[in-house]
């Protein structure tokens, strides 16, 4: 466990800007739809 723990920890400086890329995506589409349901 602490050992996936870790190896997490050192690939997450490689991951992180596509994993933000990835939430900021999700962040707008889930915004895009709550805007067309509120039209």
């Amino acid at each position: 466990m602490a050992h996936v723990v870790l190896t997490r920890a050192a690939t997450r400086a490689d991951t992180s800007r596509a994993h933000l890329r990835r939430v900021v995506r999700s962040i707008a589409a889930f915004r895009a739809q709550q805007v067309d349901v509120r039209r």
